[in-house]
């Protein structure tokens, strides 16, 4: 996810953000869709995602009436399904209550995940559950240990605790939803590990410290804080009750990218420790500088399926859709810096720029949000992968990566799925 992460904590200055929105907003050229299918049903049930984790808060706290293209009211997961969409991701937390940023970020908790998959049953959709362990946000900045697993004694007690409760939420699920999700998230962009850190300050989950039974990806051996296979014993704990609570499900491993196709040093010790998965997840923001380039995305792609036999998918991307910065995370990142080629100053075709000074930006409008995940959708499909989930669709109002307006009413992007 875009670490809601920076969403509510990166501010750039007013300046920048002027220039930026003026300069897009004097754009007067064509600012059109280029109407192409992504979609080849005969190759395999490509997912077509969407990560709609806010929408049961959104509704409960605001009273959203959601509203298809042509501002017909629907039920969001209707309007979804009605444009392609196959699969609903949810996270789930373990006590977002600790935390100011859980309550009002989704608070997503295991009753409000049940409504939703009660809703996504009812639908006819396949569920993508998102395992964050932990009360708050799981992300590559912070993977803070759930305050109920601080006081355990050993890493055993811990890995017992991860797989105890990761049965119980998949039995609540079925029991009382009807539904056994197609796909499992054991973790959360979970490159630096699991339950890595633990919390200072539990109103506000961006201070915290390490965790004295850290579960780190990698480290100096000679740290005395690092220990070794401690991660793998706890993603295997995960994946092994996901595995005997029901065999048909899809176990996906998920990691934010970095821009290097070679994931050897990450997956490599995974493999040899004996954790089954199926599918590898990668979160591609083409604004980020560390994610690389489209070309790189595929070769990771191509890469993975071919080392680990596994299905890969973008289990996140989105795009903004307007230059409106109340938090200047739009204009600090509108630069898109994988769509717009360093050498030649060339961008993807159909996406409209602006200028400020010397610099190219590609401009926050519903085409170009709507053209860029469909450039993500199609490239990677093209490179070998199963599947793409947007995400941050959901986001009501005037977030910049959402698919649907201030009124609720879905933006054309959301036509990229059909």
């Amino acid at each position: 996810m875009i670490t809601m992460k920076h969403a509510f904590f990166t501010v750039v200055t007013a300046i920048f953000a002027a220039v930026l929105i003026s300069s897009c907003s004097e754009y007067s050229g064509a600012d059109v869709v280029k109407n192409v299918s992504s979609s080849d049903e005969s190759a395999f049930d490509f997912i077509k995602g969407f990560d709609a984790s806010y929408v049961d808060w959104y509704e409960e706290k605001y009273n959203i009436r959601w509203k298809d293209t042509d501002g017909t009211e629907k039920d969001f997961l209707d309007i979804l399904k009605a444009h392609g969409v196959n699969t609903i991701r949810l996270r789930i937390w373990n006590n977002p209550s600790l935390y100011a940023e859980g309550i009002n970020d989704g608070d997503n908790t295991l009753s409000r995940t049940i409504n939703m998959a009660k809703r996504i049953k009812a639908a006819g959709l396949d569920l993508m559950l998102d395992f964050h362990y932990s009360d708050t946000w799981a992300d590559p900045g912070r993977q803070i240990v759930p305050q109920e697993w601080e006081s355990l004694k050993s890493v055993t007690a811990i890995a017992k605790a991860l797989s105890q409760y990761t049965t119980s939420v998949l039995n609540e699920i079925k029991t009382q939803a009807n539904i056994v999700p197609k796909y499992v998230q054991v973790g959360n962009e979970i490159n630096r590990g699991l339950l890595v850190d633990k919390a200072t300050d539990y109103t506000d989950n961006n201070k915290h410290e390490r965790f004295k039974f850290a579960g780190r990806a990698y480290g100096d051996e000679n740290e005395t804080d690092f220990l070794p296979d401690t991660f793998t014993k706890y993603l295997k704990a995960g994946a092994d009750a996901v595995r005997a609570f029901d065999k048909s499900i899809n176990i996906v491993l998920h990691v934010a990218s970095d821009g290097n196709h070679d994931w050897g040093w990450f997956f490599n010790p995974i493999k040899d420790a004996g954790v089954p998965f199926d599918v590898i997840g990668y979160s591609y923001y083409p604004w980020e500088a560390n994610h690389g380039t489209i070309a790189i995305l595929k070769k990771t792609i191509d890469r993975q399926i071919k080392k680990y036999g596994v299905k890969i998918i973008v289990a996140e991307c989105s795009a903004h859709w307007h230059d409106d910065s109340g938090d200047g995370y739009a204009a600090q990142h509108n630069t898109y810096i994988h769509m717009i080629d360093p050498n030649t100053g060339s961008v993807y075709y159909d996406l409209t720029t602006a200028e400020s000074g010397t610099v190219s930006y590609v401009c926050g409008t519903p085409s170009n949000q709507a053209n860029i995940i469909r450039h993500i959708m199609e490239e990677s499909r093209s490179a070998g992968a199963a599947g793409v989930l947007a995400w941050g669709g959901d986001l009501y109002g005037n977030y910049k990566w959402g698919m649907f307006d201030g009124e609720g009413k879905a933006l054309q992007s959301i036509k990229e799925f059909e």
